[in-house]
């Protein structure tokens, strides 16, 4: 667990791949009731992307993975990991794609977002190249806001991985 401080109330912590700032606004005297404060709280996944994947196919975790445009073709990572496939580049045509987000793995080793697909690979050659599925991500996403919407009274999703809630007793 990693906490920065933020001016204002504000405090951020680190939970793995979950980013949560807490957001303590302060009631203006004419505003709101003296005594009342409200409490969002923002969650950001980081590296969402690669972080579903890997949980969608254990074999990825652990390992530098970078999710990427799908390019002209598709790869289906469980069928090929399943029949021992080594899962090639070329097959998807992720050669002129950029790095949508990469695993804590591969930051580690020098990745970034946006970065060009060939300079990912040059920098991090056992980089495992995955082509996107925003199907999935999204699926994901809408399971996320049920669980929060059940447990907050509002909620409002501002990306595919961040989302506000208000926490406030």
């Amino acid at each position: 667990l990693a906490q920065r401080r933020f001016p204002s109330g504000i405090k951020a912590m680190c939970f793995g791949v979950l980013s949560v700032i807490v957001i303590v606004l302060f009631s203006l005297p004419h505003s709101m009731p003296s005594s009342k404060q409200k409490i969002i709280l923002h969650l950001d996944f980081n590296s969402y992307f690669a972080s579903v994947e890997q949980q969608a196919n254990p074999f990825l975790r652990g390992k530098a993975i970078a999710v990427s445009g799908k390019g002209k073709y598709s790869i289906n990572v469980a069928q090929a990991y399943k029949h021992k496939a080594r899962i090639n580049i070329n097959q998807a045509d992720l050669r002129r794609t950029v790095v949508t987000t990469a695993s804590q793995q591969a930051k580690r080793l020098g990745v970034k977002t946006a970065m060009a697909s060939q300079e990912a690979l040059r920098i991090c050659p056992e980089l495992i190249m995955i082509p996107g599925d925003p199907k999935k991500y999204g699926d994901i996403t809408k399971r996320f806001m049920v669980i929060l919407r059940k447990h907050c009274d509002a909620v409002e999703r501002f990306s595919t991985d961040e989302a506000f809630a208000d926490i406030t007793l």
